[in-house]
């Protein structure tokens, strides 16, 4: 969880450092997964999304690099 958590706020930094406008995927869709993440009770969380989420890491991660190259 802390990962997601943690790529949300570096999404947000990096979004900001780069001038992008808010809603820009794929920095909204992290920043947006971390303010759900960050506001809810363990014993809220659905830990099949969190489980499906950590496998679907590398298409996430092949958006964010996509997304940064000139």
């Amino acid at each position: 969880m802390q990962f997601w958590i943690d790529a949300g706020n570096y999404a947000e930094s990096y979004r900001r450092a780069a001038g992008l406008a808010a809603r820009v995927e794929p920095w909204s869709g992290l920043v947006g997964y971390r303010g759900i993440l960050a506001h809810q009770l363990p014993e809220d969380l659905n830990p099949d999304r969190l489980w499906y989420d950590v496998n679907d890491a590398p298409a996430v991660l092949a958006d964010i690099d996509e997304a940064t190259q000139p």
